[in-house]
């Protein structure tokens, strides 16, 4: 059986509203409404070129901002903000008779991250879960642990999905349900774009 390695946050969850409450928590004088704020993170734009752009901020600023930003982003009143995309549920299952179902995330903290996934009832569908914690790639780690073949695939909603699928040789899907549009994702070369996970069909 294949293996599909699926990211999590904005491929199964939208955590877009975190984000930008994170953000607000952490510069209250930005008046960015939601969706302006997720039009310039759409088109790649990090929240360090924000804050260097359009605050000023000094190095020194901008790294006490990553700093907190790492602090907060997981913690679970914030996590509680996230919910599963709709229909997410009955792909997962419909996927897990096709294929090894691993799920594959950049989160930082292991502990809140599987708490969230049994809240959300979503580790059911998991034969696995990889956990980057900040300190490994997302290829490197699933390198670690499977022996990939070209016809395994990944999906995601980032570039750095798209990289990591890349470097292990496997087919990408990037998904337009998260953090970039699909003028920036296009600049990465995936495979595929779909809309979302549910349009996935192979």
């Amino acid at each position: 059986m294949r293996n599909l390695f699926i990211d999590l946050d904005g491929t199964l969850i939208d955590a877009r509203k975190r984000v930008y409450e994170v953000f607000r928590f952490l510069v209250p004088t930005a008046n960015f409404s939601f969706d302006a704020y997720w039009e310039i993170k759409r088109a790649g734009i990090s929240n360090e070129s924000i804050l260097t752009n359009q605050f000023g901020f000094s190095d020194l600023q901008i790294a006490n901002f990553i700093g907190r930003w790492m602090q907060e982003i997981e913690k679970e009143n914030w996590l509680e903000l996230d919910e599963p995309f709709d229909n997410v549920e009955n792909k997962l299952q419909k996927l897990k008779n096709e294929y090894k179902l691993i799920l594959v995330t950049a989160r930082q903290s292991t502990t809140n991250t599987l708490k969230q996934l049994k809240k959300l009832q979503l580790d059911i569908y998991f034969d696995d879960i990889l956990i980057t914690n900040q300190t490994l790639t997302k290829q490197v780690i699933i390198k670690q642990k499977f022996d990939i073949t070209p016809n395994d695939l990944i999906i995601g909603d980032t570039g750095k999905d798209v990289e990591a699928g890349k470097a292990l040789g496997i087919k990408t899907i990037a998904v337009l349900s998260g953090f970039l549009s699909a003028s920036t994702l296009e600049k990465y070369k995936p495979d595929y774009i779909l809309q979302s996970i549910n349009d996935f069909k192979e």
